[in-house]
C-alpha cells in the first residue's frame, strides 16, 4: 500500500511539472514565439544586429536543443531553409551543371585548356547571382541559424564559378576567420587554394592544398586536392607527377560521374604523353558515364587518338556512328564531320578535305566546327598553296566566328602578319593596299550555289553592267601569293608584266617637278584689287622631288626588311626572306642598309646549317662595313674580338626623332631635334638636325616662317653643307615671292593715293575692303601657302616647340621618320 501511494505521488508530481511547462509554453506562445540567441563577446549594447557566438551557434547539439525548446528558433530555422537555402541550392546545382558542361567542352579542345578558365554563359552567371542574393539575406537576417555557414560558403562558391576570383578569395577568407568550428571548413580551405591558383598565387595555393591534404579526413576533399595539384603539375610540364596525381584522384573518388570526368582528363593527358593508352582511357569514360555530353566527347576523342595512331578504319567507324547517332544535334554532328575532314587533311588528301570544310561552313554557318574549318582552310592556303590573300580571309573569318577557337591567339597573330604583308606589298609596288574581301571567291561561289539549290532564283551575281561577270575586289591587284615564284606555279600575279597596273593614279593636287609647275597656278588672289597689267600670277612653291623620292625609297627599303623578317620568323618561308634581302642588296647602296641585309642573310644560312655561306656573308660585312653595328655582331658570331665604336649623342637624338615620326608621334620630334642642336653644337649631325626641323615645319606642321627660319640658318651657319645646298632653291623661291609681294604693296598704295584725289567719296569703302590685307602701316601682307591650303597657326591653336614656333597638327604625314637630305640619291640608314 505504501509503495502504491509512493508511486502515485511520484506520477502526480511529474504530471504537475509537465503541465506547468506546457501551460508556460502555451502562455508565452499565445503572445509570440520565444527565441534563444547567442551573442558575440565583442557585442556592445545598442548594436542592432550583433554577430552570434559562432562557436556555439554552429554546434548541432545547441541547434537541436533550441529548436526543440524554442518555437521561435524552430520557426526561423524552418523558414530559413525552405524559403531561402533550399531555393539557393537548387539555383546553384543548375548553374553548376551548366558550368560543368562548358568545362567538359573546354577540356575537349586542348590539353592546355585545363588551365584555361572556360567562358561562363550569362544565364549561368544570372543563376549564381540569384544564389548570392538569397544567401546574403540569410547572412543578414538569420545569423543564428545552423544554415549560416552553408550560406557563406555558397556565396564564395558562386563567386568562384562566376570567375570573380577576388570576391571569392575575400569570402573564403571571411569564412575561415569566423567559422572555424564549421564542418564545412575543409571545403572553404579547398576552394581558397583553388582560388589562389586562379589568381596566379601558385605558391600560396600549393601550400594551402598540401597542408589540407595532411589534415582532412574526407576522401572526396583529398580527391579534389589531387586533381588540382595534377593540373598544376601539368602546367609545369611534369607529366609523370600529373599522371600519378590524376590516378590518385580517380581512385579516391566514390561518385561515378565525377570519376568519369576525371578519367576523361587523364585520357586527355595520355593523348599527349602516352598516345597508346589514350583510346583505352576514353573507352572507360563513355562506359561509366550517363552524361550525354561527356559520352559524345569521349567517343570523339577516341576517334581522334586512333587517327593519330594511323588506325584510320577504326577511327572512321566511330565517326560515322557519331554522325548517325547525333544527327538531331547539329552542334555535335558538325564536330564529327570536322574530324572526318581533318583526317583527310592529315592524310594530305587536301582536295577532299577542302571540299568537306566548305560543306561544313555552308551547312551550319556558325559553331565551333565552322570556325575551325575556316582555320584549317587558312592553314591550307598559307602552307600548301602559298595563297596569302585567301589565307588572310580564312583566318579573319575564323576569329570573327569564335573567340573559343583552339588556336585563337595564333590565328589572330597570323591575321595581323598577313595584313601587314599586303601593306608592305603596296608600298613596294607604289599602289594602295588591296581591299580584303569578306569571303574568298571559291567559297563565296560555293555558298551562292548552295543557296540557289535551297532557294531557286535567290542568287544574284555581282556583275558589272559593262564588262559582265563577277568582279574582283578593289585595290592594287587581286593576289595573295608571294612575289617569289615557285616551281610549276602559274598563279603569280605581282610580277613585271603586271607592275604597271599597280601604280597609283597621278595626284594632280601636288606639283611634282618643273615640267608640271606652270600648269598648276594658284587661283588669282582677288584681295589684291589693283595689280599691274600682265603681272605673273603667284605660283605655288615647288615640292622638292628629290626629297619625296628619298622618302619613298626609304619606305620601300623598310618594307623589304619587314617582309624578309615576316617570312623568316612568322611564315617559316626562308626562301622568300632571302629573296627580299637580295632585293635590298640589288637596289640600294647605303652601307648601313647593305650591312644589315647581308648580316641577316648570314644568320639565315647559319640557322639552316650552311656555315660556309654564313661565314662568307659575315666576313663580307666585316670587310666592307667595318664600323657598323652589324660588323661587330658578325665578329661575335665568328668568334672574333669586337671593335669599340664611337658614339654621337646628337645622332642618337636625331635617330629617336625619326623613330617617333615612324610610330606616328611627330609632336615629340621637335623637342628632340632642338635638344640635339643646343646640347651638342659641335656634332657633325647639327646641320642634319637643323634641316630636319625645317623639313618638319614645311611638311608635317606647315608653317612658312618656322621653315624659313631653319632653312636660313642652314644657309648662314652651314653654307658648305649639302643640306644648305638642298634648300637653296626653296629660299630663292620665297625671296622672289617676298619681292613680288612688296611690289604689289607699293602698287596698292599708289592706287590708294589716286583714289583719294579723284574718288574721295568712296575712300572709306575702299579702305574697309582692304583692311584684311593691310598691317598698321598700310602695307599688304599676302598669305604665303606651303601647299594649296592656307594655314594660320594662331587660329588653329597650334602647340609650341621649345624655340617658340607654332606646330600644326595637320593630316599630312610622310611614310618614313628619317630626316632626309633631298639631294642624296640614297636615303640615310634605317634606325634600329
Amino acid at each position: 500500500m505504501r509503495k502504491l501511494l509512493y508511486t502515485l505521488n511520484r506520477t502526480l508530481n511529474f504530471t504537475l511539472i509537465l503541465a506547468a511547462v506546457v501551460i508556460f509554453s502555451l502562455a508565452v506562445s499565445s503572445c509570440d514565439y520565444v527565441t534563444h540567441r547567442t551573442m558575440s563577446k565583442d557585442f556592445v549594447s545598442g548594436t542592432e544586429e550583433p554577430d552570434p557566438d559562432y562557436d556555439v551557434s554552429l554546434d548541432y547539439n545547441y541547434q537541436d536543443f533550441t529548436s526543440f525548446m524554442f518555437m521561435g528558433n524552430r520557426s526561423e530555422s524552418f523558414g530559413t531553409y525552405f524559403n531561402k537555402l533550399f531555393s539557393a541550392n537548387e539555383d546553384f546545382d543548375d548553374a553548376l551543371k551548366e558550368y560543368k558542361t562548358s568545362t567538359i567542352a573546354t577540356y575537349n579542345r586542348r590539353l592546355d585548356s585545363l588551365n584555361i578558365t572556360p567562358p561562363v554563359m550569362q544565364s549561368t552567371k544570372d543563376k549564381f547571382t540569384k544564389v548570392i542574393e538569397r544567401c546574403s539575406k540569410i547572412i543578414q537576417y538569420n545569423k543564428n541559424t545552423k544554415y549560416f555557414d552553408d550560406a557563406v560558403l555558397l556565396v564564395g562558391l558562386s563567386y568562384f564559378y562566376s570567375v570573380d576570383y577576388l570576391q571569392a578569395e575575400r569570402k573564403f577568407n571571411e569564412f575561415l576567420s569566423k567559422l572555424t568550428k564549421s564542418d564545412l571548413s575543409d571545403e572553404a580551405l579547398l576552394y581558397l587554394g583553388k582560388t589562389k591558383f586562379k589568381l596566379g598565387k601558385n605558391t600560396e595555393g600549393e601550400a594551402i592544398l598540401k597542408n589540407l591534404l595532411n589534415t582532412t579526413k574526407k576522401d572526396e576533399i583529398k580527391a579534389e586536392i589531387y586533381q588540382e595539384l595534377a593540373i598544376f603539375n601539368l602546367s609545369l610540364k611534369n607529366f609523370s607527377d600529373a599522371d600519378t596525381l590524376f590516378n590518385n584522384s580517380i581512385n579516391l573518388t566514390k561518385d561515378k560521374e565525377t570519376k568519369a570526368e576525371r578519367q576523361f582528363v587523364l585520357a586527355k593527358l595520355y593523348s599527349t604523353s602516352n598516345p597508346e593508352k589514350a583510346p583505352i582511357e576514353y573507352e572507360k569514360v563513355y562506359k561509366n558515364t550517363s552524361n550525354f555530353d561527356l559520352e559524345f566527347y569521349a567517343k570523339l576523342n577516341e576517334a581522334k587518338c586512333l587517327a593519330r595512331l594511323n588506325r584510320h578504319n577504326e577511327s572512321m567507324e566511330i565517326l560515322n556512328r557519331l554522325r548517325k547517332k547525333y544527327i538531331d544535334y547539329p552542334d555535335f554532328e558538325q564536330l564529327a564531320e570536322l574530324e572526318i575532314a581533318n583526317k583527310d587533311f592529315a592524310s594530305h588528301d587536301y582536295t577532299d578535305a577542302r571540299q568537306k570544310y566548305f560543306d561544313i561552313i555552308v551547312k551550319y554557318s556558325s559553331g565551333k566546327a565552322v570556325a575551325e574549318s575556316y582555320y584549317q582552310l587558312g592553314v591550307y592556303y598559307e602552307k600548301i598553296k602559298k595563297d596569302y590573300l585567301k589565307s588572310l580571309v580564312s583566318y579573319k573569318k575564323a576569329i570573327e566566328l569564335s573567340s573559343n577557337l583552339d588556336y585563337y591567339n595564333e590565328t589572330k597573330k597570323k591575321t595581323d602578319v598577313l595584313d601587314n604583308y599586303f601593306k608592305n606589298l603596296a608600298v613596294i609596288h607604289d599602289t594602295t593596299k588591296i581591299d580584303i574581301p569578306a569571303e574568298e571567291p571559291d567559297l563565296d561561289k560555293y555558298k551562292k550555289d548552295y543557296l540557289e539549290k535551297q532557294n531557286k532564283g535567290l542568287r544574284k551575281e555581282n556583275t558589272d553592267p559593262v564588262k559582265g561577270g563577277n568582279q574582283p575586289p578593289k585595290g592594287g591587284g587581286y593576289s595573295g601569293r608571294d612575289s617569289v615564284p615557285e616551281s610549276k606555279d602559274t598563279t603569280v600575279v605581282l610580277n613585271k608584266e603586271t607592275k604597271d597596273s599597280l601604280l597609283l593614279p597621278k595626284d594632280t593636287s601636288v606639283v611634282l617637278n618643273k615640267e608640271f609647275k606652270d600648269s598648276l597656278h594658284l587661283p588669282k588672289d582677288t584681295s589684291i584689287v589693283h595689280k599691274k597689267e600682265g603681272q605673273d600670277t603667284i605660283k605655288a612653291p615647288v615640292v622638292n622631288q628629290d626629297s619625296l623620292r628619298a622618302v619613298k625609297e626609304s619606305s620601300k627599303m623598310n618594307a623589304y626588311f619587314e617582309l624578309a623578317e615576316m617570312f623568316y620568323y612568322d611564315l617559316d618561308h626562308a626562301d622568300s626572306s632571302i629573296f627580299y634581302l637580295n632585293k635590298i642588296i640589288e637596289n640600294y647602296k647605303n652601307p648601313d642598309w647593305l650591312s644589315k641585309a647581308e648580316f641577316y642573310l648570314g644568320t639565315i644560312y647559319k640557322s639552316q646549317g650552311d656555315n660556309t655561306k654564313a661565314s662568307e656573308y659575315f666576313n663580307k660585312v666585316i670587310k666592307e662595313y667595318p664600323k657598323t653595328v652589324y660588323a661587330n655582331e658578325s665578329r661575335k658570331l665568328l668568334g672574333l674580338p669586337t671593335v669599340e665604336q664611337s658614339y654621337d649623342a646628337a645622332d642618337s637624338l636625331v635617330t629617336q626623332a625619326g623613330k617617333l615620326y615612324i610610330s606616328g608621334k611627330p609632336d615629340k620630334m621637335i623637342s628632340l631635334l632642338t635638344e640635339a642642336i643646343t646640347k651638342y653644337p659641335e656634332s657633325p649631325l647639327v646641320p642634319k638636325a637643323v634641316y630636319s626641323l625645317g623639313w618638319v615645319y614645311e611638311n608635317v606642321y606647315p608653317n612658312k616662317d618656322s621653315a624659313l627660319k631653319y632653312y636660313t640658318r642652314l644657309k648662314t651657319d652651314y653654307p658648305a653643307s649639302e643640306y644648305a645646298l638642298s634648300v637653296s632653291s626653296t629660299l630663292a623661291f620665297f625671296d622672289d615671292l617676298k619681292k613680288k609681294s612688296e611690289d604689289a604693296a607699293k602698287d596698292s598704295l599708289a592706287a590708294k593715293d589716286s583714289l583719294k584725289k579723284n574718288l574721295s567719296d568712296t575712300t572709306k569703302l575702299l579702305t574697309d575692303s582692304l583692311k584684311l590685307q593691310m598691317d598698321s602701316t598700310g602695307i599688304i601682307n599676302p598669305v604665303i601657302k606651303s601647299d594649296s591650303t592656307s594655314v594660320n597657326p594662331e587660329q588653329n591653336n597650334l602647340p609650341k616647340d621649345p624655340s617658340g614656333e607654332s606646330k600644326n597638327n595637320g593630316e599630312e604625314k610622310n611614310v618614313n621618320g628619317e630626316m632626309l637630305n633631298p639631294k642624296e640619291k640614297t636615303p640615310p640608314p634605317p634606325q634600329k
